[in-house]
């Protein structure tokens, strides 16, 4: 462990330097939050390190999506289908990044209903380092490629368990796939009326147990669950999404809620649901043939609401769980402040255990995530045990760690960030799991060093994120008038740079000052794009062009991104 302590520390101090531009931390403050000191001195003296995912020396170099790769950013293609095509990103039917969580943070005990997560997938041919990491989640030769830790409570158990928050990660993805279907209902059917929609819609915001045997409708063909109750159950989307779970929430989310301003939106639920009825109303509007033509998702002032709904509520969700509940420390007995010394209710894991492994599954990696590259990732092909499916509880890439991969194999080598995510999450939950039991100061402070990584990281996958759809947008600005202009995709853009641009509220150790997030919508446009090309002010255009490179510019100097990456990405 001295080995992958010191690791970290020379790792987060690097990492500090490329996510936290100096204006927003100095040395002194994170000296008294005791955590990284300034120091880039390396503390180990036989360079042993361990490997994070290995290597980007098959990346490709397109910068971006049009690979043929689904993405996990939320975005499908040009058409308005419910499956997604070449430019997926987080989509209900191809390879995406939806997110759940499962377990009650307060207790540790998961939302599991019986079905395993434990499929002891088998590592790719990561590279090993001989970092004297023990038998839990090593290859024979020692490499710390595998999330998988054996419990210290039931002999030969795995002490690994998150289904509940995989269970969330679905719903989100069912509810993508739905919304892109609605259209073609609504022509084909005919027989909506006001609320049908809205009801269609909290089947998954609101999910019932009680349907825990219908079918998932936009999974992957080989997912080898393809039911809801194969996969989990318990908390919904509704009882997770930031400001109802609110035990350790760091801001009262139903009045310092932000971002998205809109008349009688107080909270992020009631945002979601704003955008429901919005979707309901279009449904109906199309039925009798009033407004436009456009999807029932799709506004004619360029908002893309299935975007919008699916990325928001992983950051709400996810991102809030997993950094404000699970991995935070300022609560006596949540996040890492949870008991480590005894099991469950009987469970296999502690409660640290489990709530370290609940952010694990919000972040969305599949187990062998550490032996795979960013490239492969990416492809989320990952039958890591060879039985011919996909396990969506433990080789499935979920949510923004797909984000992570592809911002890395977009920067064509010059980030790793997948390689620091595992750093953080495995070195973390190692020290968690080699205590066993209550853990020292020393320990618990080289937990939250790890923990500082993981969170760090992920926000800047996200924030580079941000970056790559304002690149996209501006783009499709550029173009109007050509053939090759799209309405559609420049909605797509916005909201999915909007949607992302929301989450870094939700992380209570962001690097972005509230000052900067208000500059940075204020930028974007608060609740649509800030002028459409060809609505008769073309000079309004080039404002707008350039109030989206400021935009990307805050994001270089908030996040420390290099300059010519941040434009290419």
């Amino acid at each position: 462990m001295t080995h992958r302590t010191a690791l970290l520390l020379a790792l987060f101090s690097t990492a500090c330097d490329f996510g936290k531009s100096a204006d927003n931390h100095d040395d002194e403050e994170w000296e008294e939050d005791g955590e990284w000191d300034g120091s880039t001195e390396t503390p180990w003296d036989d360079g042993s390190v361990p490997d994070g995912p290995a290597g980007t020396d098959d990346i490709d170099t397109d910068g971006g999506d049009a690979d043929g790769i689904p993405d996990a950013d939320g975005l499908d293609g040009e058409h308005f289908d419910a499956d997604a095509d070449a430019d997926a990103d987080s989509d209900g039917s191809d390879h995406t990044d939806v997110d759940s969580d499962g377990g009650s943070h307060d207790t540790g005990s998961s939302d599991d209903t019986g079905s395993s997560d434990d499929t002891g997938s088998s590592d790719h041919d990561g590279s090993s380092d001989d970092d004297g990491c023990d038998d839990d989640g090593c290859d024979d030769d020692g490499s710390a490629d595998s999330y998988e830790f054996e419990s210290r409570f039931i002999e030969g158990a795995s002490s690994v368990s998150y289904s509940g928050q995989i269970f969330r990660h679905t719903l989100i993805q069912e509810l993508r796939g739905y919304i892109g279907e609605l259209t073609e209902r609504v022509d084909e059917e005919g027989s909506f009326e006001p609320g049908d929609a809205t009801s269609g819609l909290l089947y998954y915001f609101d999910f019932s147990d009680s349907d825990g045997d219908d079918e998932l409708r936009f999974a992957p063909e080989d997912a080898l669950q393809t039911r809801f109750a194969d996969i989990g159950g318990g908390a919904g989307l509704v009882g997770k999404i930031a400001g109802n779970d609110a035990a350790t929430d760091h801001r009262d989310w139903a009045t310092e809620f932000s971002g998205f301003p809109v008349a009688g939106t107080t909270s992020p639920e009631s945002l979601v649901q704003h955008w429901f009825t919005e979707i309901d109303d279009r449904t109906i509007e199309r039925l009798y043939g009033s407004g436009d033509d456009y999807p029932v998702y799709l506004s004619n002032n360029g908002v893309d609401r299935r975007q919008l709904i699916n990325i928001f509520l992983q950051g709400a969700v996810s991102f809030s769980q997993g950094t404000d509940d699970y991995l935070d420390d300022d609560i006596d007995g949540k996040g890492l402040l949870a008991d480590n010394t005894a099991a469950v209710d009987g469970k296999p894991y502690s409660s640290l255990e489990h709530n370290w492994d609940a952010a694990f599954a919000y972040f969305g990696a599949c187990r062998n995530y550490g032996s795979l590259t960013a490239t492969e990732i990416k492809a989320n092909e990952n039958d890591a045990n060879g039985d011919g499916a996909i396990d969506l509880l433990s080789e499935y890439v979920w949510g923004a760690s797909m984000n992570v991969a592809k911002r890395d194999v977009g920067s064509e080598g010059v980030y790793d960030m997948t390689g620091d995510m595992w750093t953080g999450f495995y070195t973390g939950r190692e020290i968690i799991s080699g205590a066993d039991g209550a853990l020292s100061e020393e320990e618990l402070d080289t937990v939250r060093v790890a923990r500082d990584l993981a969170i760090s990281t992920w926000e800047k996958a996200i924030a580079a994120t941000v970056a790559h759809y304002i690149n996209d947008l501006i783009a499709e600005i550029t173009v109007y008038g050509d053939a090759s202009y799209s309405f559609a995709d420049l909605a797509k853009h916005w909201s999915a740079a909007k949607g992302y641009a929301l989450w870094f509220q939700f992380n209570p150790h962001s690097p972005m000052t509230d000052e900067q997030f208000s500059t940075l919508h204020e930028l974007l446009g608060w609740t649509s794009p800030n002028h459409l090309p060809g609505s008769g002010e073309d000079d309004m255009a080039y404002i707008y062009i350039a109030e989206l490179e400021d935009a990307r510019t805050l994001l270089g100097e908030v996040y420390g991104f290099d300059e010519g990456v941040l434009e290419d990405w």
